[in-house]
């Protein structure tokens, strides 16, 4: 799953742990549900899966998006499991959410024989030394759903070269990989059992020259296409066709009264009732729609599947 020592910096638990760095559960939603990997997975679990749903976060990190669901509300039962092989984000999650949650593994074959409805993966793909084969070993643990978020390219080919495609994380290198979207949309139809219906969200930014990345030249500048990029990936009942859908949007900015936010949303934690108001306002996703609430949609597109094999 990566460069395994990278992950073993306390940063990294830091960093992806805002929900327990915060200990204001209204703050941390206040920017976690504009996260469109949050909305897909607010989506999933409220309109494609309404009873009993199992949930599998690959790459969970400290727990943010159990803090995330945990404040969600839902017409089902939905449980969850967390696993990583950062040990440092895995103690502070098993330690501030339970030890029964978060599970530390070493390598992709500890994932076999585990399955779950929802299996979410967030930034893990793009860190993969070998990620095609990452996809598939969590394509087989999902019976219904993925809900994958990477970054993509439309022009160029995919470099699978960590040494020519990668990022500096707490003072080391690991592999920072850029899909080519055909590419991607080839080895997701190729996966087993079909049919599949993808429905891809992307927001276009250039990649190169950002958060101490090394990549190749061209993803320096517009010519690309590159995005950042979420799937969901659904498996379909036998008797329909595979489908693609995409969806390019821009993220429209934050308010900017977050000073009076977080005075009332601290006021409302020191009363102790932070968790109560975050759970009555919270979001339940039951479209598209909603999902892209918080961004101005520029385009859709039904991508023809014979296409992507020219």
């Amino acid at each position: 799953m990566g460069y395994k020592e990278v992950w073993q910096n306390d940063g990294h638990s830091k960093q992806f742990g805002k929900a327990i760095r915060e200990k204001n559960t209204l703050y941390f939603l206040r920017r976690f549900k504009r996260y469109l990997p949050a909305r897909c997975l607010n989506y999933v679990v409220n309109s494609l899966c309404t009873k009993n749903v199992s949930i599998l976060d690959v790459g969970c990190a400290a727990g943010d998006f159990y803090a995330y669901l945990a404040s969600m509300r839902s017409p089902g039962n939905w449980t969850y499991e967390g696993v990583d092989i950062s040990t440092p984000a895995i103690e502070i999650a098993r330690k501030h959410f339970g030890k029964e949650l978060f599970q530390l593994i070493s390598m992709d074959d500890d994932l076999v024989g585990k399955n779950a409805d929802i299996i979410l993966s967030v930034d893990v793909l793009i860190h993969q030394v070998e990620p095609f084969q990452h996809l598939e070993r969590i394509f087989d643990c999902a019976r219904k759903l993925l809900v994958v978020s990477l970054r993509t390219r439309e022009i160029g080919d995919t470099v699978l070269d960590p040494e020519l495609s990668c990022q500096i994380n707490y003072g080391q290198w690991a592999p920072f990989i850029v899909f080519n979207i055909n590419q991607l949309y080839k080895v997701i139809l190729g996966l087993t059992p079909q049919p599949l219906k993808l429905t891809c969200f992307k927001e276009y930014k250039i990649l190169g020259g950002k958060n101490k990345r090394f990549l190749p030249k061209d993803l320096y500048t517009e010519d690309p296409k590159t995005a950042i990029t979420t799937l969901l990936i659904e498996k379909c009942e036998n008797g329909v066709e595979s489908k693609i859908e995409e969806y390019e949007y821009m993220s429209i900015p934050m308010h900017k009264k977050r000073f009076t936010f977080r005075l009332l949303s601290h006021f409302l934690a020191n009363m102790h009732l932070d968790k109560i108001v975050a759970r009555k306002f919270s979001e339940r996703i039951r479209s598209i729609d909603e999902v892209l609430k918080y961004t101005n949609i520029v385009s859709t597109n039904n991508i023809n599947i014979s296409q992507i094999y020219e």
